[in-house]
């Protein structure tokens, strides 16, 4: 894996990661995940301010049209270009058949009101029901699902890619054997697989598993939420005292210096600037191994009302 200037100069500015379809990727970009309208062109508009290229949104979220309108008007401006920006976004569950991926593609390509995206990703292995809204459900509440394989959603993947309307294609979601399959059968293989991944669920095999295979593990969640809140980690705020940065930089400097790309979310301005300045400092050996030593397999996101799927990843170790 190639990580480009990933030194301490150059603060505020992410550094990039080689794709293994030779396109880079900022280390670090700005989850949007429940960010609406005002709120996200707003945080955009900070975000790009603070030196962030990357930005992560999905079909699911319902925040393609403010983003697209955010960077439209800054690319106005002549605050970025378009060449500058890297932005990803995902194929829901109830597009995963083949031809559906494409539609699914030029639906969120219509709401950001650009020609591609630079990195397209099916959101979860699992299929649902198709032509019946984003939550397809029975009447006990229990949602459809599809008998889709994933490896056909996969064949959609590539036919957009193969279009042009994305530069790269990944997967967010996927085990270690759901990703084995792909790659067995692919024509173009996976660039990023985007997980949940925080001190305490380092994904450590699944890292191994990635790094084998030069696909690069994203994480979202990166600082935990709710009940899983490393930032009040006692060993995660010795450490932060003793670079005098935030537990935040330091859960984020962990991800990044063992080349996992972090897109936590924030609409804060103080968090989105104190979130990219983590390239002008350097864990110890030591201390990597003391935030590793913090796994305690625990996830945020479950989803375990679907955990009766046929594709349902989190049955696997890893």
């Amino acid at each position: 894996m190639l990580i480009k200037n990933l030194s301490k100069s150059t603060p505020c500015v992410s550094k990039r990661v080689l794709l293994n379809d030779g396109h880079f990727m900022p280390l670090v970009g700005l989850g949007t995940y429940t960010a609406l309208d005002q709120e996200v062109k707003k945080t955009l508009r900070m975000a790009i301010e603070a030196g962030y290229r990357m930005f992560d949104t999905a079909m699911l979220y319902e925040n393609e049209v403010a983003i697209g309108e955010a960077i439209r008007e800054m690319i106005d401006e002549g605050i970025i270009r378009r060449e500058d920006i890297f932005i990803t976004t995902k194929v829901w569950n109830t597009y995963h058949s083949q031809k559906q991926v494409m539609v699914s593609a030029k639906k969120s390509l219509e709401n950001l009101g650009l020609d591609y995206v630079d990195l397209l990703l099916i959101h979860w292995p699992t299929g649902f029901k198709e032509n019946s809204g984003h939550r397809p459900k029975d009447s006990n509440g229990k949602y459809m699902y599809s008998e889709i394989d994933y490896t056909e959603t996969w064949l959609g993947m590539e036919d957009v890619l193969e279009s042009g309307l994305t530069k790269s294609i990944g997967v967010s979601n996927f085990n270690h054997k759901q990703l084995e399959r792909i790659i067995e059968m692919c024509e173009h293989k996976p660039v990023v697989n985007q997980v949940e991944c925080h001190p305490y669920l380092n994904q450590q095999k699944l890292v191994d598993f990635c790094d084998e295979h030069d696909i690069i593990l994203q994480a979202f969640t990166p600082l935990g939420r709710g009940e899983i809140n490393v930032l009040s980690d006692l060993a995660l705020k010795k450490i932060a005292a003793a670079h005098e940065k935030s537990v935040a930089q330091v859960a984020i400097r962990f991800q990044v210096q063992r080349g996992v790309s972090v897109i936590p979310k924030s609409c804060t301005k103080t968090r989105i600037i104190e979130n990219m300045n983590v390239f002008d400092f350097t864990l110890a050996e030591d201390e990597m191994d003391s935030l590793m030593s913090l796994n305690k397999n625990k996830h945020v996101l479950l989803k375990d009302d679907m955990a009766d799927h046929p594709h349902y990843p989190f049955h696997e170790e890893y």
